[in-house]
């Protein structure tokens, strides 16, 4: 509410690195136990897309590098089958991934 920039990360190896289950805990704000933790702060999927990609990047001083598509940045993004801002929140962890693209290069393809 007050237009600040703020990043999603988690703590890895205490759990495992996956944007999708940020994505997913950012949006909804579930416990495993199913109990919602701040109902206030959920966020949109877009709101919870530009804290893992454009702001992540912001808040390590490297958005002139990376985080957004634009030409000259590093070309780092996940091509999923669904679109993340158009699914029901609960589908976010299940995201499909079709590719991975690191540093220009496909590193995985489904």
């Amino acid at each position: 509410d007050r237009g600040m920039r703020y990043s999603l990360h988690n703590d890895s190896p205490v759990v495992p690195s996956d944007c999708r289950m940020l994505l997913w805990s950012a949006v909804n704000r579930r416990t495993r136990s199913g109990k919602v933790l701040g109902e206030e702060h959920r966020i949109s999927a877009e709101e919870a897309l530009r804290g893992i990609t454009i702001d992540a990047a912001y808040q390590h001083f490297e958005d002139d590098i990376k985080g957004s598509i634009e030409a000259g940045k590093l070309a780092d993004l996940v091509i999923t089958e669904q679109d993340p801002v158009r699914i029901p929140p609960d589908e976010l962890r299940n995201l499909t991934i079709a590719e991975t693209i690191k540093r220009g290069e496909t590193i995985f393809q489904a």
